[in-house]
């Protein structure tokens, strides 16, 4: 929107925050039960951030993985498909475009990807995705012959970024009750945002050692960090299929 519409900074920036404003309007009316029975259950549960994220990287290491590295992912390949449209010479407007094609492609593969998930099983979508993410990283040295394998590329990130995040939600449905749900959904989403708040940095300093084989490497660690995190043991007895 803001490239179609060449808007100054200023009024992108207030144009984003009224959007966000708007957003949150719809839950102002909602009425929340009375969660004293969970409260209690999760105060007697609460040992400290540390041991909890130690004891849910025992029940559900894919959702530990599946976290860090959606969030380390999703903020991360904004930065580096941003940077390689403007070093491809693809114009201003591709500093623009970018994190639209890649915010697309996240938005548009969150249904299937559930909708598969309940079909085929949450291990097959998640390791397929990160066998995609691997192969997506290998294709990145070839924009630099190929610029226009960039696009699709912003497409299929932001897709494996959504999608990592849909799973691990319902990860989060399929694996957890009452009170441990509640706990399970705060560390993920605490994951993903630590996750996010590191991707650009890390994928700044690889784009400057290195503007295509940098990314590259990052991305391709990722997705084994994040293919490892499921082949621990006793995933498959836990997980929904």
């Amino acid at each position: 929107v803001v490239a179609g519409l060449y808007l100054e900074a200023r009024y992108a920036f207030l144009m984003s925050a009224g959007i966000a404003l708007l957003g949150m309007l719809p839950v102002l009316g909602l009425n929340f039960p009375d969660s004293h029975e969970a409260d209690q259950e999760a105060g007697a549960a609460d040992a400290g951030f540390a041991s909890r994220l130690r004891s849910l990287w025992i029940a559900a290491p894919i959702l530990v993985g599946a976290a860090l590295v959606g969030g380390f992912y999703e903020t991360g390949s904004n930065l580096v498909g941003t940077a390689l449209a403007l070093w491809l010479e693809f114009g201003e407007q591709a500093g623009l475009l970018a994190p639209g094609m890649i915010a697309f492609g996240s938005f548009a593969v969150q249904y299937p990807v559930g909708l598969l998930a309940d079909r085929v099983g949450v291990l097959v979508i998640l390791r397929g995705s990160l066998v995609l993410l691997a192969l997506s990283a290998a294709a990145i040295p070839l924009a630099q012959d190929l610029p226009w394998l960039i696009w699709p590329l912003m497409l299929i990130w932001g897709g494996i970024g959504g999608g990592l995040y849909t799973l691990g939600m319902i990860i989060v449905a399929g694996r957890f009750t009452g009170a441990a749900t509640l706990q399970a959904t705060g560390l993920m989403v605490s994951l993903y945002t630590f996750g996010s708040f590191l991707g650009p940095a890390v994928s700044g300093v690889m784009l400057e050692l290195a503007i295509f084989y940098g990314p590259a490497l990052l991305f391709g660690a990722l997705a084994a960090l994040g293919y490892w995190s499921s082949l621990e043991p006793g995933q498959k007895k836990e997980l929904p299929n």
